[in-house]
């Protein structure tokens, strides 16, 4: 993976654990993803004139991709219902990576190389040394946070595979999350009817911003499925555990602990060798 794609995926991983946290403090979770994948929406109708046209081959990963993105925000739902922020998230993100691997070697025919499978083994197990000791760790919890990563496994292999049948990666970035755009506002209605408008009203000044920042953020990791080997791109970018918990810890006053500074330090050498010439 050359230091272009690491730089940008972590760039990427930034902005995700950033846009997180302003999920963590606002309440209403369902209204503010129904506007920040609305505004990711709307951007990306505007950006389609503008961009190469479709594959068939392309049509035939985008739908299913697009489904599972609003099938994560489900999975994000019932995993926070069922289990501490603390265990669900670490769990989600440490369980994807891998699953990637799999997935990409089973529909991509990827085969790692000795780097990778280091490298997504060290920030796999680093992701779960971020899970709080004092987290309520039920069955019910895990599982659903376990069902969450594999679908996040799954979409990342699918958009993997529908960017790789375009000629320009910004074409399926731009109708995979026009396509999760209209599902999510179509979730908050579901959830919300009538009433979603008015919760989303008093959010736009901090969710359309944030949503614009967050689609472009993704299309970066969209373009680095591109051009790297995917378990490697899904292992640097959930290594937003890290940076959710630094901001946690800077402006949140959370503490970090030597637990998460050593699981940290472990997500970093995971990156490292990923970045290393295979």
């Amino acid at each position: 993976m050359t230091l272009t794609v690491t730089l940008i995926l972590l760039i990427s991983a930034v902005v995700h654990a950033s846009w997180n946290a302003l999920l963590k403090v606002n309440g209403d979770r369902v209204a503010m993803l129904a506007v920040m994948y609305g505004t990711m929406g709307v951007i990306c109708a505007a950006i389609i004139p503008f961009t190469a046209p479709m594959t068939a081959a392309a049509w035939a990963w985008l739908v299913p991709a697009a489904l599972l993105h609003v099938v994560y925000k489900l999975g994000l739902i019932k995993m926070y219902e069922h289990g501490d922020l603390s265990l669900a998230y670490p769990v989600a993100r440490g369980v994807a990576p891998v699953a990637v691997l799999i997935l990409a070697l089973l529909l991509a025919g990827e085969e790692p190389t000795a780097n990778q499978l280091i490298g997504v083994g060290l920030v796999c197990i680093g992701l779960m040394g971020f899970i709080s000791r004092k987290a309520n760790a039920t069955i019910r919890g895990l599982g659903y946070a376990a069902l969450t990563g594999l679908i996040i496994a799954a979409y990342t292999v699918f958009d993997g595979m529908g960017v790789r049948a375009v000629e320009q990666a910004a074409t399926f970035a731009a109708w995979v999350l026009l396509g999760d755009g209209l599902g999510t506002v179509a979730l908050g209605f579901y959830f919300h009817g009538r009433k979603l408008p008015g919760l989303c009203r008093d959010l736009l000044p901090k969710a359309v911003p944030a949503g614009a920042i967050a689609g472009l953020a993704y299309g970066g990791v969209l373009w680095g499925l591109g051009q790297a080997n995917m378990g490697g791109v899904s292992a640097i970018r959930e290594s937003s555990v890290v940076f959710a918990a630094l901001i946690g810890t800077l402006l949140m006053g959370e503490p970090m602990g030597t637990r998460r500074i050593a699981a940290s330090v472990i997500v970093v050498v995971g990156i490292v060798i990923l970045s290393w010439p295979a």
